[in-house]
């Protein structure tokens, strides 16, 4: 069920006894994931990797017994069509064995986070690529875009983790005993991901700090290349101000050879601290 209105809350209410409280929970905005035990039946929020229109990823809410599964979402969500073109093609399977139909639905949502997380590693290796090369502006901006995405996903998937771990160790009715290692596989793919999203974050903090050295090292040279033309420039102005000073007599200021062998004075000066500078490798 997508966005249902309070007359078909109502109505799952009443046929299949679904809690007051679950039905409230399900159609809120902004839960995280959690396991919920009714009695007759389970409830379970998960999270998909779409995008919500309000931000954040977009939530299913899960009613299972061992006679039903009721699925309700606040925006549509691709892999409940895919899933249903599957149950079309296996009817007897998934209508025969709800439990087994959460599983499916659960596995499709993890395997989104896991699409997800490749491609932010893929956009993390491509900044990397970019911050050695120099300096880009965009640079820190993507940065940030991913780490806030990455936080975001990784809060979701944390609490994925948990809600499939309290899954996998339940021993309600609903679940059949045909199904539970399945569940404990799924816990161990959840808990991969979310250890994947650690490296991410590692990957991006070193990118982060690639990118800063790459800065800090461009304009040490910068800065480098700056001082030298300055200690170069000081003897220079020393000689074009005291042969600019209002003397009448100034040795070599009236002689025809006088400016070109002060101009040959200032070359020699300028050639002679670029040797000693590259001598001492400071260039």
């Amino acid at each position: 069920v997508v966005a249902p209105t309070e007359a078909e809350r109502e109505l799952l209410k009443r046929s299949l006894g679904l809690h007051e409280l679950a039905l409230e929970d399900a159609a809120r905005a902004g839960l995280p994931p959690k396991l919920d035990d009714y009695g007759d039946h389970l409830f379970l929020i998960a999270h998909s990797s779409q995008r919500a229109a309000h931000g954040g990823t977009r939530k299913l809410a899960l009613f299972l017994s061992k006679h039903w599964l009721v699925t309700i979402a606040r925006e549509p969500l691709e892999l409940l069509d895919e899933l249903r073109d599957r149950v079309r093609r296996e009817p007897a399977v998934y209508f025969a064995h709800p439990d087994q139909l959460a599983h499916a639905v659960l596995v499709r949502l993890l395997d989104g986070f896991e699409e997800r997380v490749d491609e932010i590693m893929d956009c993390v290796e491509e900044l990397e690529d970019r911050a050695l090369e120099g300096f880009a502006r965009d640079v820190t901006h993507a940065l940030l875009e991913l780490r806030s995405q990455h936080a975001s996903l990784l809060r979701t998937v944390r609490g994925q983790r948990d809600m499939v771990s309290q899954l996998a160790r339940s021993t309600h009715p609903a679940l059949s005993k045909r199904v539970q290692p399945y569940m404990r596989a799924l816990a161990d793919h959840t808990l991969r991901i979310y250890e994947l999203l650690d490296d991410v974050r590692d990957n991006i903090a070193a990118t982060r700090d690639a990118y800063l050295a790459t800065i800090n090292n461009r304009l040490s040279e910068t800065m480098r290349v700056l001082t030298v033309i300055a200690t170069i420039m000081m003897p220079l102005t020393l000689i074009s101000g005291i042969f600019g000073m209002n003397f009448s007599r100034i040795p070599g200021l009236d002689s025809a050879w006088g400016f070109w062998a002060t101009l040959a004075a200032m070359l020699a000066i300028a050639v002679a601290m670029l040797e000693w500078f590259r001598r001492r490798e400071w260039i």
